[in-house]
């Protein structure tokens, strides 16, 4: 699997939530760097660094967006409770399993899609209300 690029069109444009996804992406790529001779401590180590800031990031936004009045926050953190119990259980399959051929795509799949299904699935409702809040601009490089 090649390396993640991250969209410009990803970023929100406020900057503790691109950060994090930032920090996501080369957590991702740290993975995706591992030989296929790396062991399934190695591999499980970086996938739990992954996951760990995964549910981090899902944490700080949460409150961000409590703070903010965001009006679905209970239907978002649910979301996010979903992915980071997704990522809990691969975490742990990470553990038992080698990190070689179709297991090795099958746990990167994952953990992009785990990333993905956060930023595309419900950051652009994130987007739209930091927008109509006045928090973040409408265009942003």
């Amino acid at each position: 699997m090649k390396r993640f690029e991250m969209p410009g069109d990803l970023l929100l444009g406020y900057a503790p939530i691109d950060d994090d996804h930032r920090h996501l992406v080369a957590l991702f790529n740290d993975m995706v760097s591992l030989p296929e001779s790396a062991s399934a401590g190695q591999f499980a180590a970086r996938f739990e660094a992954f996951a760990g800031a995964f549910e981090s990031h899902c944490t700080a936004e949460m409150e961000m967006l409590r703070g903010f009045d965001f009006p679905d926050t209970e239907a978002h953190a649910e979301h996010h409770a979903d992915l980071i119990a997704q990522a809990r259980k691969f975490g742990d399959a990470a553990k038992m399993r080698k990190y070689t051929g179709k297991m090795k795509e099958q746990f990167l799949r994952t953990a992009i899609w785990i990333f993905l299904e956060d930023a595309i699935g419900e950051d652009p409702k994130v987007k739209s209300f930091l927008m109509q809040k006045g928090l973040i601009e409408a265009h942003h490089d």
